[in-house]
């Protein structure tokens, strides 16, 4: 059965006649005609639905030795922000698939490939890994649209400040709500600003689309800057309890409370550095103590599971994922079967029903 894209209502709403590519349902036409669309492209600018590609992610300390090993390109001196075009290639040297790298910080890679090889793409990826690379095929995680044509800038910088736009060719802007470091939208936990103004703009935004803001790698004065703009009910979602942990990606008591009262939710990290201030192994009971701390402050309704298994340094008791029924059954021992049931899905299904 063909997949659909995000923007597949929209599609059908503006008329447009839908077919088959890639194994995806996409607009082929629209009531303008083909040679109106072409000319639009070509004298304006036009928007296309890309959400069919393929993307693959790629983290941790084995990712570069990995896509310098898999792609044609050498990405050793790509920065942040930084597309490389390049190959994959067979063992006798002929293509695979083209695709462009994105480097999205340290040790953490995006590799977009072409919608009719996506599946062919992850599959040879897989049997070419080494290592302990943080991997996994992320296709249909993600939305993809282009603006392409001469006056693209011009439309973008109606949308949002000409700062959060790329400065040179072949780079990006990261749009998340924020990572470690500032962006167009604001700060992470290494940095000390809040929100932009375009920050603020885009949760507003977001919230009148329906799209949750996830405020994990936000600081605290960009905390506070969403407590300010929120109208929804928002997300931390993959944050501990720093009353237990004192690092800044964790979350004060009054952060937790704030979120609760509010209806959002709050994902349990594996992550140890998050779990233990000696950044060692987290045991059981290091994670048991996050989450009797956070039931005792904000309740039963805030947590649910985050777990960072993307690459981070979580504990060998909950690695790999499968073994995250353990954790149900710590959990169930400790704070009985309700709570449990609640952190493992209750939670999480009563937000975003």
């Amino acid at each position: 059965m063909e997949k659909k894209t995000p923007l597949y209502d929209s599609h059908v709403a503006l008329g447009a006649k839908m077919v088959e590519f890639g194994g995806f349902l996409m607009p082929v036409q629209y009531p303008s005609g083909i040679l109106a669309e072409h000319m639009a492209v070509r004298e304006k600018a036009g928007l296309f639905d890309v959400s069919h590609m393929g993307e693959l992610v790629f983290c941790g300390e084995d990712a570069l030795a990995n896509i310098q090993h898999l792609v044609t390109t050498d990405i050793s001196k790509m920065q942040n922000g930084d597309m490389r075009y390049g190959m994959f290639c067979n063992d006798e040297g002929g293509v695979v698939d083209d695709l462009i790298v994105y480097r999205m910080e340290a040790d953490d890679y995006l590799i977009v490939v072409n919608a009719g090889n996506r599946d062919k793409d992850a599959a040879w990826v897989e049997a070419h890994l080494s290592g302990h690379p943080g991997y996994h095929d992320a296709g249909n995680e993600f939305g993809q649209i282009a603006i392409q044509g001469p006056v693209s800038k011009e439309i973008m910088t109606k949308l949002c400040e000409e700062s959060a736009l790329p400065e040179k060719y072949y780079s990006f802007t990261k749009a998340t709500l924020t990572w470690n470091g500032p962006n167009a939208l604001g700060s992470g936990n290494d940095t000390f600003d809040g929100l932009t103004s375009f920050g603020r703009r885009m949760i507003r935004g977001l919230e009148e689309r329906g799209i949750v803001v996830d405020a994990s790698h936000l600081n605290d004065a960009g905390f506070r800057d969403l407590l300010a703009v929120a109208e929804r009910p928002f997300a931390c979602s993959h944050s501990n309890a720093r009353a237990m942990c004192p690092h800044p990606r964790n979350l004060e008591d009054w952060q937790l409370r704030e979120i609760a009262e509010r209806g959002g939710i709050v994902g349990l990290n594996f992550y140890n550095a998050f779990l233990r201030e000696d950044g060692a192994e987290a045991t059981p009971d290091d994670v048991l103590r996050h989450v009797d701390h956070i039931l005792n402050v904000a309740g039963e309704g805030l947590l649910t599971l985050g777990s960072d298994y993307d690459g981070s340094d979580v504990p060998r008791w909950l690695d790999p994922c499968d073994k995250v029924a353990d954790l149900h059954a710590l959990l169930a021992r400790e704070f009985g079967a309700a709570i449990a049931e609640r952190i493992f899905h209750g939670n999480a299904e009563r937000f975003f029903a």
